[in-house]
């Protein structure tokens, strides 16, 4: 196998993105990467490698969709917990915006972790400006969901967190 050292996957990675940015913006080039940005981002071999300059494309917030494996994978509790401890909230609030979605498919303990992300980090003043957008993300999903999904009762509970958070 060629990925035989760390740097070599660094490396790898480097040139995705400098490849990735040279490219005209487009909504399917941003789909693209935050796609493979957040199936990068499941894989413990390859999330330490990922470049930080790589995670600000969560704040073009593209919609990823059906076919989309970022979103199969983007609820892990290992991807939530990576995007928190970047410490950027428009990149917490961007990251919520895109693996809210109809199509993902929600991990419990990435739940979990997803209510005490906005229980946290988005119950500060910073997030206020942030919360409009992601109930109404919340609305929109839970208006794609079938009345008996799963996925409802989860996004129900985002959606009561970020209204708890905002009477505090």
């Amino acid at each position: 196998m060629f990925l035989r050292h760390a740097r070599d996957v660094g490396a790898i990675m480097e040139l995705w993105l400098t490849a990735a940015s040279v490219v005209p913006y487009t909504d399917g080039v941003g789909q693209s990467v935050v796609d493979t940005l957040l199936q990068m981002a499941s894989n413990y071999k390859l999330r330490s490698h990922i470049p930080t300059a790589a995670w600000p494309w969560l704040k073009r917030q593209p919609i990823l969709g059906p076919n989309c494996q970022g979103l199969k994978c983007g609820t892990l509790s290992t991807v939530v917990l990576k995007i928190r401890n970047l410490q950027d909230i428009g990149l917490i609030t961007s990251y919520l915006f895109v693996v809210w979605s109809e199509w993902s498919d929600l991990d419990d303990l990435g739940c979990r972790w997803i209510l005490h992300l906005i229980r946290g980090e988005l119950c500060g003043t910073g997030a206020a400006r942030y919360q409009a957008g992601l109930i109404q993300r919340l609305d929109y999903v839970l208006s794609q969901l079938g009345s008996r999904s799963s996925k409802k009762q989860w996004y129900e509970e985002f959606r009561r967190a970020l209204l708890d958070v905002g009477e505090d």
